[in-house]
């Protein structure tokens, strides 16, 4: 007999259920104020509180929109990041991974 694994497999059924275990955690206020230049890039990065907050103790499992060089990031994003050049969201996914997915936006997309 295995012992009784205490991670809830991720679906709709428990979806409430992981959000509710967690523990609270206080977020402070995160802006982004408009520059006075002109931003070139279209990669926005997530600070890791709120990273963190978000993935629990657990954290993520994956990352399918990683920028192409992860060592720009303030910290990892999850256990497993995808760059561009590998298609994340043509790449098959674990079936119940834990996604986070901060995709490229701007204007020149």
């Amino acid at each position: 007999m295995q012992p009784k694994s205490n991670v809830l497999p991720f679906n709709a059924a428990t979806r409430s259920k992981r959000l509710l275990a967690q523990k609270p955690t206080r977020l402070t206020s995160v802006c982004y104020k408009a520059s006075d230049k002109a931003h070139t890039s279209v990669d926005w990065y997530t600070p890791p509180a709120i990273v963190k907050a978000l993935g629990g103790k657990r954290g993520f499992d994956l990352d399918p929109c990683t920028p192409e060089d992860p060592s720009r990031l303030p910290a990892p994003t999850a256990r497993r990041m995808i760059p561009p050049s590998q298609d994340g969201l043509a790449t098959p996914w674990p079936k119940q991974a834990f996604v986070w997915m901060n995709p490229p936006y701007g204007k020149g997309i």
